[in-house]
């Protein structure tokens, strides 16, 4: 999978770092997914494609108990 930049790298690093790793590929790919939807100029697309990817984090952000140390960044 292609990144996305030094941010996905960092957020790529840090989910590693969890024991819920593997639950975090849904994420990563709906982050691409999103960035693909975007370069082509579909704008509906891409605004469905980010609902979804704020849902997956959110849910992946609970279920690693990282949740609460990301609250007011």
């Amino acid at each position: 999978m292609a990144r996305s930049g030094a941010w996905f790298d960092e957020l790529d690093s840090t989910a590693k770092a969890s024991a819920d790793w593997k639950d975090f590929t849904p994420v990563c790919q709906s982050i691409m997914s999103m960035k693909d939807a975007a370069k082509g100029g579909d704008l509906k697309a891409t605004k469905q494609k980010y609902m979804t990817t704020v849902s997956r984090l959110q849910s992946w952000t609970q279920d690693a108990g990282i949740a609460d140390g990301l609250r007011g960044l």
